[in-house]
């Protein structure tokens, strides 16, 4: 799974994900939530199997933000189905759609994940951290300057 407990609820209240899981909203359901966020992994590793080795190892945070807004989303779309609420509010399903379209995009390699090789390894790339430059063989001498100067 690309996202915890901890994580779904820095980005959702307490109190709005115990509406959207319980039939009364007064405590969260976390087996549903727990639902959805593997749910929202597979959906994410079906879109990145095409170019990464999945389930990822390292988790970026563009795959957990997209996670998150699959998760909410399909927690309101079960209220819905059980009459807790009415309506998927119009940032959520922009959100999700938002998601789907990077995923589909990572997928047809017009996006990519920054920092991931192919296998879903974590690049550290000793070049980006270290100057290098190179230099031309000498056009002149070291006593240039003595005997010219």
């Amino acid at each position: 799974m690309y996202l915890t407990r901890e994580e779904i609820l820095n980005e959702i209240s307490a109190d709005t994900l115990a509406l959207i899981t319980s039939n009364d909203g007064s405590l969260i359901d976390w087996d549903k939530v727990d639902k959805a966020i593997q749910d929202a992994s597979a959906v994410i590793d079906s879109y990145l199997s095409s170019r990464y080795s999945v389930p990822l190892s390292t988790v970026p945070r563009l795959i957990k933000k997209i996670c998150s807004d699959l998760t909410i989303y399909e927690l309101y779309q079960s209220a819905i189905s059980n009459n807790y609420i009415a309506e998927t509010p119009e940032g959520i399903k922009e959100r999700h759609d938002k998601a789907m379209e990077i995923l589909k995009d990572i997928s047809a390699g017009k996006a990519g994940i920054e920092g991931l090789s192919e296998t879903g390894e974590q690049i550290t790339d000793p070049t980006t951290s270290k100057i290098r430059y190179t230099s031309r063989d000498k056009t002149f001498g070291d006593d240039f300057e003595n005997k010219y100067g």
